[in-house]
C-alpha cells in the first residue's frame, strides 16, 4: 500500500488489474496503465442518461431538418411548376 501527499491510499490488485485507492471515504478504481480513474455507478448511470438524452435531442433535430426538407422541395416543385 502506499500514502500519497494527498492522503490517497492505493495499492494494486492483481486479481483485478486495478489500482484500488481510498480517498476522500470513497473507494475508487484506477487503471494502472493510464492512471484514470473508473467512473463508479452514480457516475456511469449519469453519463448514460446525458448520452440517452442527447441522442433523443439528435433524432429530434433530425426529424425536424427532414420535415424542413421535404416542405423547401415541395415549394421548389410548386415554383417550378410541377405540381
Amino acid at each position: 500500500m502506499t500514502t500519497e501527499p494527498d492522503g490517497m491510499i492505493w495499492g494494486y490488485s492483481e486479481a483485478l488489474g486495478l489500482d484500488l485507492c481510498w480517498r476522500d471515504k470513497e473507494l475508487l478504481f484506477r487503471d494502472p496503465a493510464t492512471g484514470e480513474f473508473l467512473l463508479n455507478q452514480l457516475q456511469t448511470q449519469d453519463a448514460l442518461e446525458n448520452a440517452e438524452a442527447r441522442a433523443r435531442e439528435e433524432h429530434a433535430a433530425r426529424r425536424d431538418a427532414e420535415t424542413r426538407l421535404r416542405e423547401l422541395e415541395a415549394e421548389l416543385r410548386r415554383h417550378r411548376g410541377e405540381e
